[in-house]
């Protein structure tokens, strides 16, 4: 009868311990997949902002190429610096306030 016992109270904290691995396992799989889930929308969401500023980038050099009348070698000098159509853009302001362009 001691033996059952022991096979009994055996089975049972078996049964027990592969019961909490088993939830351990699924909260840890459903941490990770809410982690995965989250990382997949900021880089997502980052990935949008540099298309954004790429896109806001290349109209004020446009913008600002129209203006000063550039050439195609000059534009893509430009658009290929970095911060340099932005520095551009404020370079021709001051024409386009003349103009009537309103203050920026």
């Amino acid at each position: 009868m001691t033996v059952v016992i022991v096979i009994a109270v055996v089975g049972l904290a078996l049964s027990l311990g592969w019961q909490a691995y088993t939830l351990v396992r699924s909260r840890r799989r459903a941490a990770k997949e809410r982690i995965e889930q989250a990382m997949a929308r900021l880089v997502n969401g980052v990935g949008q902002v540099c298309i954004s500023a790429s896109s806001l980038e290349w109209s004020l050099a446009y913008l600002t190429g129209v203006v000063e009348g550039w050439d195609d070698e000059k534009f893509t000098h430009v658009i290929a610096r970095v911060r340099q159509p932005l520095e551009e853009f404020r370079k021709v302001v001051p024409k386009l306030e003349l103009h009537g362009g309103g203050s920026w």
